[in-house]
């Protein structure tokens, strides 16, 4: 976020935070007494460079890639969410590897 940094579930408090949308994501803002926004990935750079959300939740590989960093002051690791990826490959590469 550009705001402030978060210590403490109430440092939430009064922010508008851009997330993926879903109710579950909603809620759990909402509760913290923050602003869930629903804006495009696309154009969440952009937002977040003019103002118009203080924050965004992402994976850090979207926040490296997007160069989030550049727009936003502050990064906090909150651990209330898990992102999983799957790893597909053949088995005769898998089996190749040491």
């Amino acid at each position: 976020n550009n705001v402030r940094p978060i210590n403490a579930p109430e440092d939430l408090k009064g922010l508008k935070i851009r997330t993926q949308g879903g109710n579950l994501l909603e809620e759990i803002y909402s509760k913290l007494g923050s602003g869930s926004v629903s804006i495009p990935f696309s154009e969440l750079y952009t937002a977040l460079q003019q103002g118009t959300v203080d924050g965004e939740e992402n994976t850090y590989s979207n926040i490296e890639s997007k160069k989030f960093d550049e727009v936003q002051k502050y990064t906090t690791i909150m651990g209330h969410t898990r992102v999983d990826y799957a790893l597909l490959t053949n088995t005769k590469f898998w089996n190749s590897l040491n």
